[in-house]
């Protein structure tokens, strides 16, 4: 073994017919503020007058070393470049791409601090890309994943040039293997991660430049290559079999493979169209594993039944977490029918299914107010998330909200029945749910006229704050202060309601949309608006655009799918304080979904309407990584849609590390639950 010289760093380059670009590299090179370092440049036959530049640049520094020799591939090259290494450390680097002037020193620091990790890695950003991969991106903290091993079998983590290595662990390793003639970095890597710990720099310290002569620019190329890697470490190693399983294994080779290769449209349309079509109306029945495998890259199923026929079990909507704070009990409505709108003497039980005692339903309570998309507006009390809950009812001619403990039954009831209630659980905000079922089927409640009927926009009806402690009620917006805010032609002799309010994570404001009639998908009569919950400061946040589902990020963002008439929507992410708005998820998320935050803010959950195959898409969104992650497809039948559907709604746990949907997919309407272990750390 070649003699190492302490703390030095060696920089290994290779260098083919980039005479126009090498500078720029070798300067990040030579800048760097930490200065114990020799750069290796082996130029690997170029034709161009690369060789020359290098020679030049040698003359002015003497820590550039030069190496020339006979084009053999990158990989010989590195390899030719690491025998002449003198350091105790290693870096490689392209002779297109740069480093921060830190990067050698915040990387060297850390091996320092970590003497038992083998090598440091940081965060990169892209250069010359299109946008949505040309954000910084910081990597998490591999090492502290117990499934670290999985994580690198599912592919690459990071470029070849955002890590300092051990020269030891590289040498025991073998260096890089010349059988690959791309992805050989990967190979090092999976060979090194696998067995020895690593440490995360968390900054972006490395920038790739894609000019489009990269031999990594074929894909496909590259991911057979990958696999073959993968066989080949698998082989080497067959004790991993044992540790990881082989179905795994399975999902983490051939599955990560096909699924991109099947779905990204790199087959011709009419391949592409027959194995569609064989897959979501064939292979989806007949072989689900070969299902999941091609379409989520795993064999196994995440999917399981909360709640069982023959009675039917649902939730409501997707901005209201049914778990209490324990997560030993799920709130959920059970009902006899399934296939009509509720009429008004229907009545839902109200219960909670024993998550800790065999997922048993245990029946608490009766509503008469109710419909198939909201439920009864069930949800747990804010401020008391174990055992009491809130929802409405529809008692002695009106409409009310009720509080119900599960030990000792009902605590309470309210003047006004709740549509939102704040976080620290001392108000709630109410609406007029008989004027809503008039305008909007499948929201409002059956059974109780609208006492303002006849009126277009009254003045004493609108939005309602509740103080949930008094249990008094006041108007704090109306609908007359509405229709005369910023007029437009189309309010004029229109009806006008109010619908889906939902309160910022503080509690501070309140955003809801503003309708008038008559009212289409596309018809852009309607307005988002934010308020506080005293109904100051009522503020217009979109007009003249169909929007539909929305969340608060925090206290000042939202995220709402937005879209004008003719044109394709998309998620915007809106400043209520009046900044700039965001496009997010451009490319990626094309339909309008029912989006929720993760309980840290940090992804989107959402899920879509049926397609052409009568399937509705349950996903993840990373906002950071701009990564969208499917989990999984359910059939809706077509005899339940309208009014009556059965929307996924999309819940996160308290925790985020499940899921709660409503689903009709086998007929039933019921409660399933998806774990996100491998999704979410």
């Amino acid at each position: 073994m070649k003699t190492m010289t302490q703390n030095l760093i060696s920089v290994v380059m290779p260098c083919y017919n980039r005479a126009s670009l090498i500078n720029k590299s070798i300067e990040s090179v030579l800048n760097q503020t930490y200065r114990d370092l020799e750069l290796i440049v082996v130029d690997d036959g170029s034709t161009d007058n690369s060789l020359q530049v290098l020679e030049a640049i040698h003359e002015k520094d003497n820590r550039v070393k030069v190496i020339s020799q006979a084009h053999k591939g990158p990989y010989p090259a590195r390899n030719r470049g690491l025998k002449e290494a003198k350091g105790e450390f290693v870096a490689f680097l392209d002779s297109d791409d740069t480093w921060d002037l830190s990067f050698l020193e915040k990387l060297h620091k850390a091996l320092l601090d970590n003497p038992d990790a083998a090598l440091a890695y940081c965060g990169w950003q892209n250069i010359g890309f299109n946008w949505r991969t040309n954000k910084p991106f910081i990597p998490p903290d591999y090492q502290a994943r117990p499934d670290k091993i999985e994580v690198f079998l599912q592919g690459n983590r990071w470029p070849i040039h955002v890590a300092l290595t051990r020269r030891k662990i590289i040498d025991e390793a073998g260096g890089f293997s010349e059988r690959w003639l791309s992805c050989g970095d990967y190979d090092l890597w999976l060979r090194i991660a696998a067995f020895h710990k690593i440490a995360l720099v968390p900054e972006v310290l490395a920038y790739y430049f894609y000019h489009g002569a990269q031999i990594s620019k074929n894909r496909l190329r590259a991911d057979l290559t990958i696999l073959q890697i993968k066989r080949f470490f698998l082989k080497q190693h067959p004790e991993m079999l044992n540790q990881i399983g082989r179905r795994r294994v399975m999902e983490l080779t051939y599955g990560v493979l096909f699924r991109p290769l099947l779905l990204k449209s790199r087959l011709p349309w009419r391949l592409s169209n027959a194995i569609e079509l064989a897959l979501e109306r064939k292979i989806r029945k007949a072989m689900p594993p070969l299902y999941r495998l091609i379409r989520f890259g795993r064999f196994g199923n995440i999917t399981r039944p909360l709640t069982y026929g023959p009675r039917h079990h649902f939730f409501g909507y997707y901005d209201k977490c049914p778990w209490n704070a324990s997560a030993s009990l799920l709130l959920a409505h059970e009902v006899n029918f399934n296939d009509r709108p509720p009429n008004p003497d229907d009545y839902a039980t109200i219960g909670v299914v024993k998550l800790r005692e065999g997922n048993r339903f245990e029946p608490l309570a009766k509503t008469n107010a109710w419909n198939w998309q909201q439920g009864s507006m069930l949800q747990w009390h804010s401020s008391e998330k174990e055992g009491t809950f809130l929802y409405n009812d529809k008692r002695q001619g009106r409409f009310v909200g009720v509080a119900h403990s599960v030990e000792k039954g009902e605590v309470g009831t309210y003047e006004r029945p709740f549509y939102a209630v704040s976080p620290g659980g001392d108000y709630a905000l109410s609406l007029n749910f008989s004027r809503l079922h008039t305008y909007r089927p499948g929201y409002g409640y059956a059974g109780i006229p609208d006492a303002w009927a006849q009126v277009k926009c009254p003045q004493d009806d609108g939005i309602y704050l509740v103080d949930l402690k008094t249990g008094t009620s006041r108007l704090i917006v109306s609908l007359h202060q509405l229709a005369n805010y910023q007029p437009v032609d189309t309010m004029k002799d229109a009806f006008h309601w109010v619908n889906h309010i939902q309160i910022d994570t503080k509690g501070n404001r309140f955003a809801f949309f503003h309708f008038w009639g008559p009212w289409e998908d596309d018809s852009g009569r309607m307005r988002m608006y934010t308020a506080g919950l005293d109904g100051s400061g009522l503020n217009c946040l979109l007009d003249g655009q169909t929007i539909s589902h929305y969340d608060w990020k925090d206290e000042h963002s939202i995220l709402a799918w937005v879209g004008q008439s003719g044109t394709r929507g998309r998620f915007i992410l809106c400043d209520s304080r009046g900044g700039p708005k965001q496009v997010v998820g451009e490319g990626l998320l094309m339909e309008d979904g029912h989006c929720s935050f993760s309980p840290d803010r940090k992804r989107i959950l959402c899920d879509t309407y049926p397609d052409r195959h009568q399937l509705r898409t349950l996903y993840i969104f990373n906002p950071m990584t701009n990564k969208k992650t499917d989990l999984e497809r359910f059939y809706s039948p077509k005899e339940i849609s309208g009014e009556i559907r059965c929307d996924l709604h999309p819940r996160w746990s308290r925790d985020g590390k499940q899921i709660c949907i409503d689903s009709a997919h086998t007929g039933q309407r019921q409660m399933y639950v998806i774990g996100l272990k491998g999704y979410i750390r």
